[in-house]
């Protein structure tokens, strides 16, 4: 007993001493069917990074003993079950330092022989089997059980049963075999709804969100989407739905217990982006107009350029209804006023005071796909202000081309889907967007024409956190009709009868980098046709710091017929490119991914230099934001 008590203390002192050591290196000993970089993403003990200024990581034996857990699970997900880690820590070169290594028994990996599913009377059972985890051939992980469960109770709930479900297992020689039993009971039906926590806001506006009709079959996933559908009504921050079956009559009833957010609300903000470096926001709104669900807000919106100087005011009043005549098609009416000056031109700066008119109509098709019907009214009045370079003759020629007044009415059609899985940040899914559009015409105004836009993004994970991304994006507008802008002898003519506002541009750190903003129009104030191809390799270097290595393409053409496949043929060459050329940059980059956006830095290198240029440069670019 005295030895064991005086063994104690030493022990414990060496633990100390090993702890005030820093980790020169981590070995893997006997991980053969799982790979070591996955290993390593899960350990908490590692070694000194190679960055000249990084210092070795302190030993911490509490460390060891989570990373030897964490190596044993990961090898029962992938099927060994009776995998065991254990570590040891051997002096390095430096009396200062230790080297861990972990060592890894793997065991005999299970597989799965068969699955069953037993009680299942009003179910087909083969197509639940195909939905679950467990199935024939993969290895055996205990984690599909109890999400099997889940979704075989899912399935049931979706029916109209509130089932018990559970799992066993019997294992022969690395062979398991999976059953679920199940117990479905009684079929029941949406029984009464209890509404409480309401203060300003009427009973109908919470009833008329809820998806729980009185005497239909019980679906589980309609209590879901009722909860989604008061939170997205504005109105309350705290939903909870309970439900209270009731066995005698094979109902069950419903407690909506809600809290009310305040009323009115004020808002405003700073920032800053690749065009505009100042940017000014503020607003206030209301949630419940007149205890009716209407929403009201008022919002201001001044953005200034690099140099101080004015590019964007925008005063605009809103009203939202989130119901329309008794449908669940949220509509939304403003009015706005902007003033913006336009610099594309190196000759002048175009200045347009808008007062303008819009009705949105949105309509979820369901939880990834909406569809938006805008109709909007503008009424344009614009100047142009001549920089010192500009001779009488361009002077005398952009007045003449350019109308002071005129307005424009638009109706378009927006169909929108989204399947990522992060808005900001995505490493897998879509995102598709169609849009068409159409102004002038039976509309009336002083321009008619067509504008059609598409465009698919796609996000696939390559190895660990590498994910590529891409874009591939096109549009097109056809004049038609008799137009009232008059032919400007330095634009097509097809060019002037569209709005400046309404042209197709690229360029910048959002389209072709590289380039600067809108710096890509076709030899004109724009073109009527376009095409942009992005594709990037996304990968992160350090904690929020990411890399990427990206090729941009595309091109703005004065018409569509004037697209030439010829001139999608990436060259190397000397030749300044044309207005009709492809422009092709390929680049690297880092971005900071901060709660608030991505800070990008990118180096854009040109396989030919653009108009202006003598030679091949590469540029820095800064921007805030994602590219897509």
């Amino acid at each position: 007993m005295l030895c064991l008590a005086a063994a104690a203390p030493g022990r414990a002192q060496d633990e100390l001493l090993n702890e005030l050591k820093a980790v020169n290196s981590v070995r893997l000993v006997g991980a053969r069917s799982v790979g070591q970089r996955e290993i390593r993403k899960l350990l908490k003990t590692r070694a000194e990074a190679f960055w000249p200024w990084s210092r070795a990581p302190a030993l911490r034996l509490d460390f060891l003993r989570a990373d030897t857990a964490a190596i044993a699970l990961l090898y029962r997900h992938r099927g060994f079950l009776e995998a065991r880690a254990d570590y040891s820590v051997s002096t390095s070169r430096r009396r200062d330092q230790v080297d861990v290594t972990f060592h890894i028994h793997e065991g005999q990996r299970s597989r799965i022989a068969s699955v069953a599913l037993e009680g299942a009377d009003h179910l087909a059972v083969e197509p639940l089997l195909k939905k679950l985890w467990a199935r024939r051939g993969r290895p055996f992980d205990p984690a599909f059980l109890q999400l099997d469960t889940l979704l075989i109770s899912a399935a049931f709930q979706e029916a109209g049963f509130r089932p018990h479900t559970r799992a066993v297992f019997t294992r022969e020689d690395g062979s398991v075999h999976v059953r679920y039993q199940v117990i479905e009971g009684p079929r029941y039906r949406f029984g009464d709804t209890y509404v409480s926590g309401l203060v300003r806001v009427r009973e109908y506006l919470v009833r008329r969100e809820l998806l729980l009709p009185r005497g239909e079959t019980y679906r589980a996933s309609r209590v879901q989407q009722s909860a989604e559908r008061l939170y997205d009504s504005g109105l309350f921050d705290r939903v909870q739905i309970s439900s209270i079956p009731d066995s005698t009559t094979r109902s069950v009833f419903f407690d909506v217990l809600v809290h009310e957010r305040r009323p009115r609300w004020i808002d405003a903000g700073l920032g800053t982006g690749t065009t505009e470096r100042f940017r000014f926001t503020a607003s206030w709104g209301h949630r419940n107009l007149n205890l009716r669900g209407l929403q009201g807000a008022l919002s201001y919106l001044l953005a200034l350029d690099g140099e101080g100087r004015f590019l964007l005011s925008r005063p605009e009043a809103a009203l939202l209804s989130p119901w329309l005549l008794g449908l669940r098609v949220p509509a939304r009416l403003s009015a706005y006023y902007e003033e913006k000056d336009d610099r594309t031109d190196t000759l002048w700066v175009l200045n347009q005071r808008t007062q303008g008119v819009a009705l949105e109509l949105r309509r979820d098709l369901n939880r990834l796909t909406k569809l938006l019907l805008t109709q909007n009214n503008s009424f344009v009045r614009q100047s142009l202000h001549f920089h010192a370079e500009a001779d009488s003759a361009t002077r005398d020629s952009a007045r003449r081309s350019a109308p002071t007044r005129y307005r424009t009415h638009r109706l378009q059609l927006t169909l929108d889907r989204d399947t990522r899985n992060h808005p900001l940040l995505p490493t897998r899914g879509w995102r598709q967007n169609v849009t068409s559009q159409i102004a002038g015409g039976p509309l009336k105004g002083q321009s008619s024409f067509h504008k059609h836009l598409a465009e698919i993004r796609w996000f696939r994970p390559l190895r660990g956190e590498v994910v590529l991304a891409t874009r591939l994006r096109g549009g097109i507008i056809r004049p038609f009709g008799e137009s009232r802008f008059s032919p400007d002898i330095a634009a097509d003519q097809e060019v002037r009868r569209v709005p400046v506002e309404d042209l197709f541009r690229l360029g910048g750190a959002s389209s072709i980098r590289g380039f600067e903003e809108n710096d890509i129009t076709a030899g004109g104030p724009g073109g009527l046709a376009m095409l942009l191809g992005n594709a990037e390799v996304r990968f992160p270097i350090w904690r929020l710091l990411h890399g990427e290595g990206y090729v941009d393409a595309g091109n703005v053409w004065a018409r569509p017929e004037y697209v030439d496949m010829s001139d999608f043929r990436p060259l190397v060459s000397d030749r300044r490119l044309s207005d009709q050329d492809v422009r092709l940059v390929a680049g690297v980059g880092v971005s900071l991914q901060l709660p608030v956006g991505a800070l990008r830095s990118d180096w854009t290198w040109a396989l030919r230099h653009p108009p202006g240029a003598d030679r091949i440069v590469g540029r820095w670019q800064f921007a805030i934001g994602p590219l897509f």
